[in-house]
């Protein structure tokens, strides 16, 4: 949708600048009444989205990729290759959605 947007958009102060989305699974603890979130799958996820995805990329960890291909109907659309990113010296082996 940013991307649709953004083709219209001639200056580029005014343009939607996202380099990926990250997803990942699990438990985490949240404090409620807050935005505050901790545990591996918001690390995770944030490190997959903001660190190692670019130009719009989704990328997802194999737990979310196995849950997905679980339910084919629902994501028939959808191709997912598998990719090793690495970063600070950690191999990220993840799924890039398309």
């Amino acid at each position: 949708m940013f991307l649709e947007y953004n083709k219209t958009e001639e200056d580029e102060k005014w343009k939607i600048k996202v380099t990926g989305f990250g997803m990942h699974t699990g438990k985490i603890l949240f404090i409620e009444g807050t935005d505050i979130h901790w545990g591996d799958p918001v690390n995770t996820s944030s490190k997959l989205g903001q660190d190692l995805a670019k130009d719009g990329q989704i990328l997802i960890m194999p737990v979310v990729y196995e849950k997905a291909f679980l339910n084919k109907e629902l994501f028939n659309s959808l191709n997912f290759k598998k990719l090793t990113l690495k970063r600070s010296k950690v191999d990220f082996l993840c799924y890039e959605v398309t």
